[in-house]
């Protein structure tokens, strides 16, 4: 299992631009993918009592986030919804639509099936997106 190091995150109010990372393993994987490619600045997280409305009522709990992240191959943070989750996109990425033009670039859409396939997909995505900014 890969180990992605979730504390070198900075509990940090995020920069402007930045977007909030869904509560889906997708949103989870796509901040893995970013750790794991170790882009400087990218990734920040609040402790989610520290805002406004506290865990929203999305549906989804640790375990699914965990267990997604885990059929991947990657071991995720101790309580995914204890920190409210923050990326900075790459400049070439719009901060308004950012997930759906991330689902939608080239390596992820050609990507297999399952977590295991979504992550390749999103490795080479996000290589190709953050290296290019």
């Amino acid at each position: 299992m890969n180990a992605v190091n979730w504390d070198s995150v900075p509990v940090a109010d995020p920069p402007p631009g930045a977007v909030e990372v869904p509560l889906s393993g997708f949103g989870f994987l796509a901040v893995a993918g970013i750790l794991e490619l170790g882009v400087p600045d990218a990734v920040y997280c609040l402790p989610r009592e520290a805002r406004p409305g506290g865990v929203p009522d999305s549906g989804t709990v640790p375990e699914d986030i965990s267990v997604f992240l885990a059929d991947a191959g990657i071991r995720g943070p101790a309580d995914p919804l204890a920190h409210c989750w923050f990326i900075v996109p790459p400049p070439s990425m719009p901060t308004e639509g950012f997930w759906e033009a991330l689902d939608e670039a080239e390596p992820l859409r050609q990507a297999g099936a399952g977590p295991l396939g979504r992550l390749e997909g999103l490795r080479a995505a996000l290589q190709v997106l953050y290296s290019n900014s």
